[in-house]
Formats: structure tokens, sequence, C-alpha cells
């Protein structure tokens, strides 16, 4: 692991402000304040994006040539990975550029089974389960890259790639 002299202050920072926004989303989407959640769905998005700017504009300032060297190689890999050509740049620039989001609300049937307080499940005299069919309403992304996909599902994919990628850089 790198010493705290090598870490990526900055970049970080923004990035543990990201999480923050993903589980803000996260809660508002389970309470269904979706109004809430596409703007917390935004600010992350727009984040993602910015912890590649301010890793270049404001840390890379403080870490020598090696490092730049190393960013601009990484950044033309960067550019051919899904997770960031495909959805937190175009994602972002949809967002900025655009103003529209890629979410879209979505009716799901949840099962669940019946069960009495004693843990038991109810079943009939045929031993059948008691299925309850519930009809809730959630956000997906309803277009662009992870088509499908729980939203927070692919913010989280997105965070765990930034770890993976600043980490590697705090070694250099």
């Amino acid at each position: 692991m790198a010493k705290e002299s090598e870490s990526l202050v900055r970049a970080r920072e923004v990035f543990k402000d990201c999480k923050y926004a993903k589980e803000c989303f996260q809660q508002a989407l389970d309470q269904k304040r979706f109004k809430d959640a596409k703007l917390f769905w935004f600010a992350s998005v727009a984040m993602l994006r910015a912890i590649g700017h301010v890793l270049k504009k404001v840390d890379a300032k403080t870490r020598g040539d090696a490092f730049n060297h190393a960013l601009d190689t990484r950044y033309e890999l960067w550019k051919r990975e899904p997770i960031f050509a495909d959805f937190i740049e175009r994602e972002r620039n949809i967002i900025l550029k655009v103003y529209e989001s890629s979410l879209a609300e979505q009716e799901i049937i949840e099962e669940s089974f019946l069960i009495t307080e004693s843990g038991d499940q109810l079943v009939t005299e045929s031993g059948d389960e008691f299925v309850v069919m519930t009809a809730v309403t959630t956000l997906v992304k309803g277009s662009g890259a992870f088509s499908g996909e729980s939203p927070a599902y692919v913010l989280s994919k997105a965070l765990a790639w930034w770890d993976k990628e600043l980490s590697e850089l705090e070694r250099i």
C-alpha cells in the first residue's frame, strides 16, 4: 500500500464523496423518492468523471514525470474500457451537456412467501406454497451502457473500477 504522502488526496476525496452520493441514491431509491434519486444519480455520475479530472489537474502536479506519463498511458487505456468510455464518460456527457437521464421507472413483480410468526412457511393442503405477488416500481438503467441493470449496481461497479485504478496509480 502507498504511504500517506503518496496517496492521491484530492482524487480520493472525490471518490469518497461519490461513494456517499451513491449511498444517498440507494436510500432515496429504497424510499421511492425518485426525484431525489435522480439528483443523487446525476451527482454520482458527475463525480465519477471528476475523479479523473482532479487526478490529472490537481494530484498529478505533485507526483512528477513518471506518474504523469503513467497517468497519460492509463487514460488512453481507459478510453477503451467500457465502464469508463461507455458509462462514466458518456453518461456524464448526457447529463451535463443535454440534461437527460438514462434512468427509467420500471414496474417489477416481487414474489414472497407467507410465513407464520414461528417462521414456518404456509402451504396448502396439497403442499403448495402460498406466494404473494407484489408490483413494485423502481428505477433501472433504461438506456445506454448497462441498460436494464440496477443503477446502484452500475455505480458500485464504476466505484470498484476507480478504486482499483487509484490504488494502482498510488503505487507509482
